[in-house]
């Protein structure tokens, strides 16, 4: 995917508990050109690892694992922006639940 219509940005930070249902929430989508970019802030949890073998089913989703934590969600966003390719940005927390129609209703 090129050019998606939204790039969607999650900071994770020892999210391995609760992203699952995170990511399910953006899978289940009724629009569905966008990315997913899971920015991992360090975690010393298995976040990446779940985010990853994710990443394996979905093309859209794509991991950036932060070598060191940056104490904030403010950083990873910004990382995620920067590498964006979606005309559109939407952030997604990792602990959050989109209804399935936010992007489309949102757009």
């Amino acid at each position: 995917m090129v050019n998606p219509r939204v790039t969607i940005i999650t900071p994770a930070y020892n999210a391995s508990d609760l992203i699952v249902p995170t990511l399910q929430s953006a899978r289940e989508q009724t629009m569905g050109d966008y990315e997913h970019l899971v920015i991992d802030d360090g975690s010393t949890d298995n976040t990446a690892g779940v985010v990853a073998q994710a990443a394996k089913d979905d093309p859209r989703l794509r991991l950036i694992a932060l070598e060191q934590n940056r104490g904030a969600p403010a950083g990873p966003r910004n990382i995620g922006i920067r590498e964006a390719r979606g005309d559109w940005i939407a952030l997604l927390d990792a602990d959050d639940l989109w209804h399935p129609s936010k992007l489309e209703d949102q757009l």
